[in-house]
């Protein structure tokens, strides 16, 4: 009897052992499938990050533990609510304040400070809007990040080999001008190199564009591309895709549709009473530096918006002033066609004092008897869509009974 209950009881150890490694074994499975997951999402991440700021790369060695969720065209992930700000998970939270900052700080520019080497540093205020901010959405769209991504690679392998230490620029008309040298400053402040996954020598900016809620979920499903009636309504400096890299400038749009800073009417909001910002990384390549000396009749004199010359040569409507210029041996016969097709972009920095038209960074506008504008916004237009990779949706609401910049 003793020697069967023995045997009872190791049959019984003997069970409780294969159970305890069949568990053991199960375990060890759960924990590879759970590795393979978050290295699924980490690959989701890098991919992400292959196109995206320094801060968002550091988030890939901390395995950011989510995956990006959407059946359509592109994946949005809520990055911050501001009803819910304890809700971004620890690993997020770094970027979701890179992402604030970005958008919190880009307020109205100020005068241009001359630094005594050519160039100029123009003081940023804070985004009026910084207080009305409600939530942060993250966007990709794999196709997308893929043509950007090879747009940054082809930069890096021309700046990288060829004649010269390879490309940069062409040479801009009056390269060496006080004014463009000033503006090119500031573009050049915006860049960020150095600060991309796998690139040394290519460069982004981020951007900001205003909208409806419909145009933003067209643009993160299949890019930027120009409005069928952009042309008939006029463009300011030429053809192209137009952003901006001060997103407050970014919110004027996105509550109001509006026609080169000047209101039309409201622009509805969405269910939850928001309105929408995109931003988008922008590969600007060979940029053209537009000023009102080069860029305007009469040497940007005139600032009356009856007068037709006060428009710049690359607006749409300006093409009796072009062939004027052309006549008189103020601008090159090929001219437009340079600025339009031989450069991937063009920048320009403006002011609502003159309509939103091109100011002067080291002196007076035009005929003015008042002193230097500020440098408040500027237009960046980049030639195709490629160009261009959405990043983030910033919504902005005003508060209940709240009396907003725009309001």
């Amino acid at each position: 009897a003793d020697a069967a209950t023995a045997r009872t009881e190791a049959d019984a150890s003997a069970r409780e052992a294969a159970r305890a490694r069949s568990s053991l074994e199960a375990t060890k499975r759960a924990a590879a499938e759970a590795a393979a997951e978050e290295e699924k999402k980490a690959e989701q991440l890098r991919m992400h990050a292959a196109v995206a700021f320094t801060p968002l790369g550091q988030l890939v060695t901390g395995r950011a533990k989510f995956a990006f969720e959407g059946n359509g065209a592109y994946g949005t992930l809520e990055l911050y609510n501001a009803a819910q700000p304890d809700a971004t998970p620890p690993a997020l939270r770094q970027l979701a304040q890179h992402y604030r900052d970005l958008f919190c700080n880009s307020g109205r520019g100020d005068l241009a400070v001359p630094q005594g080497d050519g160039t100029v540093v123009v003081p940023q205020a804070r985004n009026k809007y910084a207080g009305e901010l409600s939530r942060i959405v993250l966007v990709k769209n794999e196709l997308l990040e893929n043509a950007f991504t090879t747009g940054l690679l082809l930069n890096e392998r021309a700046r990288t080999v060829g004649a010269a230490g390879g490309m940069h620029n062409p040479p801009n008309p009056d390269e060496f001008e006080l004014e463009k040298e000033a503006v090119r400053s500031v573009l050049k402040s915006k860049m960020k190199y150095g600060e991309l996954l796998g690139f040394e020598k290519a460069s982004v900016i981020p951007t900001f564009h205003g909208c409806s809620h419909e145009a933003a979920a067209a643009i993160c499903g299949s890019g930027m591309k120009n409005g069928v009636n952009a042309v008939q309504n006029g463009m300011f400096f030429g053809a192209g895709l137009y952003t901006t890299t001060t997103a407050e400038y970014g919110c004027l749009y996105a509550r109001t549709v509006a026609d080169g800073g000047v209101v039309q009417s409201p622009r509805p909001a969405n269910s939850k009473g928001e309105h929408v910002v995109l931003m988008q990384l922008a590969n600007i390549g060979r940029a053209y530096v537009g000023t009102r000396i080069r860029d305007y009749p009469k040497n940007g004199n005139v600032i009356s918006e009856r007068n037709p010359d006060h428009r710049s040569f690359l607006h749409s409507e300006s093409h009796l002033q072009r062939a004027a210029a052309v006549d008189q041996g103020v601008l090159p016969a090929n001219y437009f066609e340079d600025v339009t097709a031989g450069y991937d972009s063009r920048y320009f920095i403006c002011n609502e004092v003159v309509g939103y038209q091109a100011v002067n960074l080291l002196g007076p506008t035009g005929k003015r008897s008042d002193p230097t504008l500020p440098a408040a916004y500027d237009e960046l237009i980049l030639k195709e869509s490629n160009q261009l990779c959405p990043q983030a949706l910033f919504y902005i609401k005003r508060p209940p009974g709240g009396t907003g910049p725009s309001w």
